[in-house]
């Protein structure tokens, strides 16, 4: 499994909300504010000039099986936003309450990461 992160401008969120939808990928949404990334810029309010040196943006979080990695990095990429996606390896996934699907049970997981939940619930710390 891999864990892709990328960001997004707010206006782009629709396009690529149906974009993952149509490929049935689930993803964390997070308001976010990048410093650094756009140059500052001059605003004036009620006379008063100050500077915007951070861009609020969105951040999206993925968790998807191998086979999917490649088609979902393509379809962020197709949105037109320009930037940079984060693709990083995910040793196991740990489902707790309901059952999620698409994520891998407790039995394909490391056996110390299987076991953490047995643990919590034996009262050991």
């Amino acid at each position: 499994m891999k864990r892709i992160d990328t960001l997004i401008h707010p206006l782009f969120w629709d396009e690529a909300r149906s974009v993952l939808e149509t490929l049935g990928v689930r993803v964390t949404l997070r308001e976010v504010r990048t410093f650094g990334r756009n140059p500052p810029r001059r605003e004036v309010y009620r006379g008063s000039t100050y500077f915007l040196d951070v861009t609020p943006e969105l951040e999206l979080t993925a968790v998807v099986e191998d086979e999917r990695v490649e088609a979902t990095v393509l379809a962020l990429e197709t949105i037109g936003q320009h930037g940079e996606i984060l693709v990083s390896s995910v040793d196991g996934v740990v489902c707790f309450g309901r059952s999620a699907p698409g994520i891998a049970a407790a039995s394909t997981l490391p056996a110390h990461a299987a076991s953490i939940p047995t643990r919590l619930a034996a009262g050991h710390a």
